[in-house]
């Protein structure tokens, strides 16, 4: 099998190519993660290995949160934390 094409639906149902996409950015991203708390929970360690993955990429993530006791493992992996109220 050759290389996937890349086209976008005309309205006049003609086919126009258009670029493969990028695996990456021209810049570095700013990414806002928000979830709920910190605690232990999926959503918390999966915050946490999105920031990381983020971070290495040399991306700046931020998550807003309500805090919990995983905060100082944001900063570990290369994030930051705004501690909000979203309750």
């Amino acid at each position: 099998m050759g290389d996937p094409v890349h086209a976008v639906a005309m309205r006049d149902g003609a086919l126009s190519p258009m670029p493969a996409p990028s695996a990456a950015p021209d810049r570095p991203l700013t990414a806002l993660v928000v979830v709920p708390t910190l605690h232990a929970g999926a959503a918390d360690a999966g915050a946490i290995e999105l920031v990381r993955i983020l971070a290495s990429a040399g991306h700046r993530p931020i998550v807003a949160s309500g805090g919990g006791r995983l905060v100082g493992e944001i900063a570990a992996v290369g994030g930051e934390n705004v501690l909000l109220d979203l309750g």
